[in-house]
């Protein structure tokens, strides 16, 4: 059976016009507004800590 791969819309944020205009915004959790240490992207989007 094949892998499939689905888009989960977080690559799509990261490249709208709010990312151009707020450079820091990319690397800030959407929860707790803290900026990212050491994260990983994974295909779909997702940060992970």
């Amino acid at each position: 059976m094949a892998a499939q791969q689905r888009d989960c819309g977080g690559a799509a944020q990261l490249a709208g016009p709010a990312a151009e205009a707020d450079p820091l915004g990319r690397f800030t959790c959407p929860v707790c507004l803290e900026v990212y240490e050491k994260p990983v992207q994974v295909p779909c989007g997702h940060v992970n800590v």
